[in-house]
């Protein structure tokens, strides 16, 4: 109805809503439409000279195509840090920066990728943007999981985790809980130094994550959530628990078609 609205009323910009429809269609898991609603809201947004909007427009596709495609992933997180480095917003550049840098950690350059986060982290700080420093923070903590440094990984998460429960922020919440479920548990410290958090901690992070994504109703939450707790079970012996949670994992994913 809004979007109708604005699309009707002159002067009224229908952009953004395409962009808050995006979003919703991905929380749904609906790939196609809300990338329809992305690229729409982009070229929109480059034809009223509307940079910030561009940039969210960008963020948004980068971060859409990480069920699909690693490689479309960089292209857009990349144009995202180019705009904001054009705009001159120290926020937009953090932000972009660790998008790239969580690009660049899954795609094997972990190094780049810690350089980027740590990066943000400082202009956030510079800021006293806490919301800035949750978000970094948690990057930070997988960044060094796949370093293999599991402990500094935990400090970074727990982090995190305390700045995200003042801020009320249930869907960063409940990633940095089952990302600490996941750095801590035994199964993913064969060769490194594992933090030592008791099989409870570990499963009580990851239960109250999987509570949080259905609270909000994201299915490619939910998939995340149910895989850690999959693992977290897995990692303590508890193979059929285990194994209920990845079958719920997979029929999400497959039902949203989650590569």
């Amino acid at each position: 109805h809004a979007l109708a609205a604005a699309e009707q009323l002159p002067g009224t910009p229908p952009g953004p809503i395409y962009q808050a429809r995006g979003q919703a269609y991905q929380t749904r898991g609906d790939f196609d439409r809300a990338r329809s609603d992305y690229e729409r809201a982009l070229a929109l947004a480059q034809q009223a000279d509307n940079g910030r909007l561009a940039w969210q427009s960008m963020m948004a596709l980068g971060a859409l195509w990480a069920e699909r495609d690693y490689g479309q992933v960089g292209v857009w997180f990349q144009r995202a840090s180019e705009l904001a480095a054009r705009l001159s917003d120290a926020t937009l550049q953090a932000r972009s920066l660790n998008r790239l840098g969580n690009w660049l950690a899954n795609t094997g350059r972990s190094a780049d990728g810690l350089l980027a986060h740590q990066e943000a982290l400082r202009l956030f700080t510079q800021a006293s943007d806490t919301r800035g420093m949750a978000e970094t923070l948690d990057l930070l903590g997988t960044t060094y999981g796949m370093r293999g440094d599991r402990v500094k990984a935990v400090e970074q998460l727990d982090g995190a985790i305390a700045l995200l429960r003042t801020l009320g922020d249930r869907p960063s919440l409940l990633s940095s809980l089952a990302m600490r479920a996941l750095q801590s548990q035994p199964g993913a410290n064969e060769t490194t130094l594992c933090p030592q958090r008791s099989q409870q901690a570990c499963i009580d992070d990851a239960t109250e994550a999987l509570a949080l994504a259905r609270q909000i109703e994201s299915l490619p939450a939910q998939v995340f959530a149910e895989n850690a707790l999959a693992f977290t079970q897995l990692a303590f012996g508890a193979f059929g628990a285990a194994m209920t949670h990845m079958q719920a994992a997979r029929r999400l994913a497959t039902e949203i078609q989650h590569q």
